[in-house]
């Protein structure tokens, strides 16, 4: 009772914003409970806060960063990345590294709050005229490595979403391999949940009801994938 929940991270992070499931169902689950959430995503971030900058100096955005989650005043933030600085591949596993276990120190340091990673999910291989993702789920692959490092050796709760919802082709719940769509962001934040609270919440799924299927025939008619 009292916690107030930050999320920070980059692009995935940022569309929660427009797909609350994780903080409806954990309300639902204890009504009773006061939490409260505050989204700290911003699109293309990293773990050096550069997209924050903007068109100022580099460490500007990390400022920025450290900023806008002070001002959630957390007990609680839950940290994504590692999805964008995967790209870098090896060359740039150790920056990753250093920027990663300089950012938790300074959150810490900043809030006092407690902390917990979650671990990217890899990307999905859908039909072409869509790329393949096997190349950059394998650069993936060596910064999901260093995050269970970083969480172990830090002795950080950690939640990997390719354990809560592993991908599987055949059923995809992202738009181009890469960004969840609403059904994606439900599923997972029902698996999410669950994780968290475990039997608290209930299995619901709004996908799974006669009028959330006709919402999602209607929003794919209109090409509304996000």
């Amino acid at each position: 009772d009292g916690e107030r929940v930050a999320l920070v991270g980059g692009t995935f992070v940022e569309r929660m914003q427009i797909h609350g499931y994780l903080e409806t169902l954990r309300t639902a689950a204890q009504p009773d409970r006061d939490v409260g959430f505050r989204n700290r995503g911003w699109s293309g971030d990293n773990v050096w806060g550069h997209s924050r900058a903007v068109f100022g100096a580099p460490d500007k955005g990390f400022e920025r960063l450290l900023r806008d989650v002070k001002l959630a005043d957390p007990t609680l933030i839950l940290v994504h990345y590692g999805e964008s600085e995967a790209h870098a591949g090896e060359e740039g596993l150790e920056q990753f590294r250093g920027g990663m276990n300089r950012l938790l120190d300074e959150l810490r340091k900043a809030t006092g709050a407690r902390l917990v990673l979650l671990v990217p999910r890899r990307h999905e291989n859908l039909d072409e005229p869509l790329p393949s993702q096997d190349v950059y789920n394998a650069k993936l692959d060596l910064y999901i490595a260093a995050l269970y490092d970083i969480g172990k050796n830090r002795k950080l709760p950690l939640v990997d979403l390719n354990a809560v919802w592993p991908v599987d082709e055949r059923k995809p719940i992202t738009s181009n391999g890469v960004h969840l769509t609403a059904e994606g962001y439900q599923r997972l934040a029902n698996r999410l949940s669950r994780e968290f609270l475990g039997d608290v919440v209930p299995p619901y799924d709004i996908f799974d009801t006669k009028r959330g299927q006709e919402l999602r025939k209607a929003n794919i008619a209109k090409n509304e994938l996000i």
